[in-house]
């Protein structure tokens, strides 16, 4: 079973679901004119930023986890990146604490309990009892001391790892391809020499040894390197290897990991003064061992740091007799009622035919929230994703990005992204069935299923004969009848049909990538998501991401044009002509007939189409990264997705990274 870490270009932190670093403020467009108008208000409907203070550490919740560092007790300080805070796991009671941020993504400055980060991912514990916090999105490292957070080193880019020694902290500028060096707490960083995306390091100081090495992992040969800091001579130490980011040291010898996507975790040992190189142990595990960022020794045992799996590992110094002393449930999974629930990646939201209930599809799994009990309940799926028809927690799904409500209200259609097929959960069975589709499952992206239209097969081989092969479909949609859906094929450019009776399919529109209007195969589209079918089900809507674009095609006629969107990535309100979109990633129904909503991950807004007077406008979102509420302009998304509308001035949206929903009251 495979799990996706999405990354950073250079840098494995989890990272955006897609391709949502991208962020344009409204200051990056300068012809952006902010017309005079009302705005509503956006507040949080469901969920936290963050869970699991005050108990044991197998109880609590991390995300993505990515340095961690232990004091002579055993004692856990941890940077818990996703949530944007700093835990602390007590050495004796293993109890999950939080000792600085409120979850808030930011740069403030101030008492630990009110202060923030952005994406945090290390931490070293200084001579004093000071923390030092690499603060990655920020740009800067952080000090806690005495209950206050404040900021030291500025105006780095992208910072990862660091190491202490003594009263100099070494930070792996990892954006600038380069180490540097400071005195803490007010010296100037200085330069230790230019290493292309350095990571994860450790300063040691051999046994009978006058002065200290750095070893260092880094991302441009996938390599541990030793480093001279007084020199900045660099010597590769072993390379070839992937997803190298935490390194250690016992006993004169160095340990570090590597992984690959997740799919495996390995861990291996240098010894300085044989040249010995060895893996000690190899495992594939992907729910707990997955993704290990950051390893450490204390008391004589190995931790070991899993920033997929949000746990912690205790180990024997060889690797082996694992057992979890941190970490839950790999992303938020509590259901019950308002105050008690996490959720976990919400992406997509269906309201129920009577309008009662709120579907969720959030990391791999269907949950409902009930209006009238304030409750929310678990139906089907698991966060190991894979393939698998079943019922409840034995059913698996790898990736549904939208889903649709039958006419009838008894299932919901999705495509389920990375096993290339077309599925359904049958409400009140919950029962997952696939439609069509054949070939890959649990499909990495880069990795290639083929395009053929064909009929449902059930085999996992590719090219088979007659057989309908999807690669890495998205957006689904259904006619009003119940007998048609229409799936966006993202990787092979399509837009397809699928027969509900029989799971045959058909072209509708697209062929090679491109960006081109025309009638059915003669179109071109580059990577087309989210699909939106008009009310009338004459029209369908086509979320262009590659283009930056929506499209729309005329069912009658099979013909495609551009709706909206330059092919250029950026934000500008106002006509369609002349509008800029930045990797827009969903669509709704708007209040009335005429009007369309969009989410978008690129800007962090939520914009709207008014499609008589052929302009876009904004309807919530600064164009910053956060989770503030407040003024609808003024607050602010992380990765908005999925939206529905409770009523004409009421809408929820999918906050994926923050997980949460939230709720935006539009204007009068």
């Amino acid at each position: 079973m495979k799990t996706r870490t999405l990354r950073f270009i250079a840098v494995p932190l989890l990272a955006l679901m897609t391709v949502g670093l991208l962020v344009v403020p409204a200051s990056a467009e300068a012809a952006t004119k902010k017309a005079k108008k009302k705005y509503g208000t956006v507040s949080t409907f469901l969920g936290r930023l963050y869970a699991g203070d005050g108990v044991e550490a197998n109880s609590a919740y991390l995300d993505n986890p990515e340095g961690f560092v232990a004091d002579a007790n055993c004692t856990f300080t941890i940077a818990d990146t996703l949530n944007n805070v700093i835990r602390r796991v007590d050495g004796t009671t293993n109890v999950m604490s939080t000792i600085a941020g409120n979850g808030h993504f930011l740069l403030k400055d101030g008492a630990a309990a009110s202060s923030s980060f952005r994406w945090p991912s290390d931490v070293e514990l200084g001579p004093s009892g000071e923390v030092f916090i690499t603060d990655t999105e920020n740009g800067a490292v952080r000090i806690l001391r005495d209950g206050v957070v404040s900021t030291w080193l500025k105006n780095l880019k992208r910072p990862k790892g660091s190491a202490i020694d003594g009263s100099t902290l070494y930070v792996s500028d990892t954006g600038n391809n380069r180490i540097v060096k400071a005195t803490a707490p007010n010296g100037s960083p200085t330069v230790v020499t230019n290493l292309v995306h350095p990571n994860g390091m450790i300063s040691v100081m051999p046994t009978g040894a006058s002065s200290s090495t750095l070893y260092v992992t880094y991302l441009d040969n996938t390599a541990l390197a030793k480093v001279n800091p007084s020199t900045g001579e660099t010597t590769t130490i072993k390379d070839g290897l992937t997803d190298l980011e935490g390194v250690a040291a016992y006993n004169d010898k160095i340990y570090f990991v590597a992984s690959d996507r997740g799919m495996y975790n390995e861990i291996w040992r240098y010894d300085p003064a044989t040249g010995e190189i060895v893996m000690l142990i190899r495992v594939v595990e992907t729910e707990w061992y997955n993704h290990a960022s950051d390893i450490l020794f204390c008391k004589d045992k190995m931790y070991l740091l899993f920033s997929s799996g949000s746990s912690i590992f205790r180990l024997e110094p060889d690797g082996t007799n694992p057992v979890k002393i941190a970490g839950i449930h790999r992303y938020g999974d509590t259901d019950g009622g308002v105050s008690d629930l996490v959720l976990g990646r919400p992406k997509v939201l269906i309201l129920s035919k009577n309008k009662d209930k709120l579907y969720i599809v959030e990391n791999h799994r269907f949950k409902v929230f009930d209006f009238a009990t304030q409750k929310l309940s678990f139906i089907a799926g698991s966060p190991m994703d894979n393939w698998r028809d079943n019922v409840g927690n034995q059913a698996r799904t790898s990736g549904p990005n939208q889903a649709v409500l039958s006419p009838d209200g008894k299932r919901i259609w999705f495509a389920d992204k990375n096993n290339n097929r077309i599925r359904s959960l049958i409400i009140d069975e919950a029962r997952l069935e696939t439609l069509t589709g054949a070939g890959a499952i649990n499909q990495f992206a880069g990795e290639r299923n083929g395009y053929a239209e064909g009929a449902a097969c059930s085999t996992t081989d590719k090219g088979v004969t007659g057989c309908a092969y999807f690669d890495r479909p998205h957006g689904i949609a259904i006619s009003g009848d119940g007998k048609t859906l229409y799936v966006s094929d993202g990787d092979n450019q399509r837009i397809r049909t699928v027969n509900v009776a029989t799971g045959a399919t058909a072209l509708l529109a697209g062929g090679e990538k491109g960006f081109k209007n025309g009638v059915g195969s003669a179109a071109r589209f580059k990577g087309p998501t989210s699909i939106l079918l008009s009310q009338d089900g004459k029209t369908l809507y086509v979320i262009d991401s590659g283009n930056q674009a929506i499209r729309k095609i005329d069912l009658a006629t099979k013909r495609v044009t551009k709706l909206v969107g330059t092919g250029k990535a950026g934000y500008r309100e106002g006509t369609f002509k002349k509008a800029r979109l930045s990797f827009p990633d969903s669509l709704a129904f708007g209040p009335n007939s005429n009007t369309i909503l969009l989410s978008e991950v690129g800007s962090q807004r939520i914009r709207q189409l008014d499609l008589k007077k052929k302009e876009i406008s904004l309807v919530a979102g600064s164009g910053q990264r956060g989770s503030a509420n407040g003024r609808a302009d003024k607050a602010t998304f992380n990765n908005p997705k999925g939206m529905v509308l409770l009523s004409a001035k009421t809408l929820l949206v999918a906050d994926v990274v923050n997980d949460l929903i939230r709720l935006i009251k539009l204007p009068k």
